[in-house]
């Protein structure tokens, strides 16, 4: 069972995540291929938070779907 806190909670930590990875980002720019590949995570990482709220949203679409999925 998932509360609207914890889909909250996983936006909240994959865009905390997504901005510590930004900072290490400028670190990489001597090489390219890690410099791409960790804007390219940083991106996941931010998408992944705000699908998971989409989801949230979607799963608890009507109060009847809600407790249904309660039960």
């Amino acid at each position: 069972m998932k509360s609207s806190n914890g889909a909250q909670a996983t936006r909240q930590q994959a865009i905390a995540a997504a901005h510590r990875l930004s900072s290490l980002v400028q670190l990489t720019q001597h090489d390219q291929f890690l410099h791409e590949t960790m804007q390219y995570a940083t991106d996941v990482i931010a998408r992944s938070g705000l699908l998971s709220d989409a989801l949230q949203m979607q799963t608890h679409a009507s109060p009847r779907d809600a407790k249904r999925h309660f039960q």
